[in-house]
């Protein structure tokens, strides 16, 4: 008998738990421009208020949010029984994007108001808001360069972009999307079924790519220096989905290593092309401590206008090696390590950032990557 009246008593917890729990049933609209600003009603349950059981919002006041692509957008009133919710979207370049909604912690201090980070894992409309056209999946290329790239001590790099579709369909891929959707079958050489391909970007720099659709592609760069290849095949770089953009958040790149005589380059790019906006870059030496030293530096990107697909990212370069040799202090001088923080300021920007260390003797590149 105790056994099944405990039986019992979870099932109704569960029940009771589960009534608490924010419910969205339907959204619109479902598409607007890129530059945001369209006002999108969600329509549920439980969309006002915590359930009782994130602890932390009984002692700090916690509000719902609406997260597109990563990027929140401002809430412009919700309903007192939880059964409507109006967002406003912030800009996005185009694509179609995951839609979360999550309760966050509010504080306020001196008249400041602050918005954490969320309290709940909250409810998740998987790709359910279209910005312009949408229907393509956008991917980071880093670093790409047409044929040899002369280097230093008679070094010639080259950069080897492999796309592989392993779907028994074919998938169009474009570095720049055309007006109306072809069918991909007339475009053999990029995104072919059940097969490898090599995108031949325009380059030199970065680049975006466009795929019409996901979830079947995989993305190889190799940075290799053709000199040396009986000794290495190089070095991999990420090519990066845009799920894998970092929204409102901080990069944090640990462990950096600073060998001697060699350079270290962090590069930081912008999911949503060239669109302006400051980033805040956070230098800290070797392990923590209490008393640990850092070197703090804020940063533009590069402004230009919102872009449905842009064909680059937006992008800075900055030499750590030559910016820290600036710095005449012993704990700078005498860092065998590095930690870099970059953070930008407000949540609408979606950012990616790594760093590369080349041996200046044997060109080696060792890459740290969030």
């Amino acid at each position: 008998m105790k056994r099944v009246l405990a039986t019992v008593l979870f099932f109704c917890a569960a029940a009771a738990y589960s009534d608490t729990l924010p419910v969205i049933e339907e959204m619109s609209p479902v598409q607007g421009p890129i530059e945001g600003g369209t006002v999108v009603t969600l329509r549920g349950k439980n969309l006002a208020q915590p359930t009782a059981t994130l602890s932390v919002c009984k002692f700090i006041e916690c509000v719902p949010s609406i997260a597109i692509a990563g990027k929140y957008g401002e809430i412009v009133d919700v309903a007192a029984d939880g059964t409507q919710l109006r967002v406003r979207t912030p800009s996005n370049a185009g694509g179609t994007y995951d839609v979360v909604f999550a309760f966050r912690t509010r504080t306020t201090f001196g008249g400041l108001t602050l918005i954490g980070n969320p309290v709940s894992g909250g409810v998740t409309l998987k790709r359910a808001f279209t910005y312009g056209r949408g229907g393509y999946e956008r991917w980071l290329v880093p670093i790409f360069a047409k044929g040899e790239t002369p280097g230093a001590f008679g070094s010639r790099w080259v950069t080897e972009l492999v796309g592989w579709n392993s779907s028994p369909f074919a998938i169009g891929v474009y570095q720049t999307p055309p007006a109306t959707s072809p069918d991909p079958l007339t475009n053999p050489d990029w995104g072919a079924p059940t097969s490898t391909f090599r995108p031949q970007l325009t380059g030199p720099g970065t680049a975006f790519v466009y795929a019409a659709g996901t979830g079947s592609l995989a993305f190889s760069l190799r940075v290799r220096d053709v000199t040396r290849q009986k000794e290495s095949y190089g070095t991999a770089i990420p090519v990066v989905p845009e799920s894998q953009a970092v929204a409102g958040a901080p990069i944090l790149l640990n462990d950096i290593p600073r060998p001697a005589e060699s350079r270290i380059m962090l590069r930081i790019y912008d999911f949503d092309g060239p669109t302006g906006g400051k980033v805040d870059l956070k230098v800290l030496f070797d392990d923590a401590r209490p008393d640990e030293q850092f070197a703090f530096e804020t940063i533009d990107l590069p402004a230009g206008p919102q872009e449905e697909f842009p064909s680059i990212p937006g992008y800075v370069q900055v030499d750590l090696t030559s910016e820290l040799a600036t710095i005449d202090l012993p704990f700078v001088k005498n860092a065998k390590s590095l930690r870099v923080s970059v953070a930008p300021h407000g949540s609408n920007k979606r950012l990616w950032a790594f760093v590369t260390v080349t041996n200046n003797a044997t060109q080696q590149i060792t890459t740290v990557t969030p």
